[in-house]
């Protein structure tokens, strides 16, 4: 692909995130189920990962940040996700935005791997919500 507004990167299948692994300083060992985008394509503004883990499986820490706040977007699999010692139910179709400061862990509690999608922003550059940065082109949509 030559287009000069867009970069892609296609994973294999969702189901096959386990075969991406991402090494985190603080283990002794590899963690499947991990794709950053950063690493990945050129992203500027957030990190993007696209996560699973299998049944009955743990994130094996807990984690906090200084300045990034992070929205979790689950759309498969059931489980809990722990913030500053309060447990919240999670399931396909829950969304859980941590502060920075938040100290998180999640667990899947099903028998099937639980899927997520986690976004990570700079909470000192506020961007504006909807529409607000778009606009619309009077351009008709065509498909040949």
């Amino acid at each position: 692909m030559n287009v000069k507004n867009v970069d892609c990167f296609h994973l294999e299948s969702m189901t096959q995130l386990e075969k991406h692994t991402v090494k985190h300083p603080i283990l002794p060992h590899e963690l499947p189920g991990h794709v950053f985008l950063k690493q990945q394509l050129p992203i500027k503004g957030s990190e993007i990962g696209i996560h699973c883990l299998e049944a009955y499986e743990s994130m094996p820490f807990y984690h906090k940040h200084n300045k990034h706040e992070e929205t979790y977007i689950f759309y498969s699999g059931e489980g809990e996700f722990k913030v500053d010692d309060e447990i919240i139910p999670i399931k396909e179709g829950s969304i859980i935005h941590v502060k920075p400061n938040g100290i998180r862990t999640w667990r899947n509690t099903s028998q099937t791997a639980l899927y997520w999608i986690c976004v990570q922003s700079s909470v000192e550059h506020e961007i504006p919500g909807n529409v607000q940065d778009g606009t619309a082109l009077k351009k008709e949509v065509i498909w040949s």
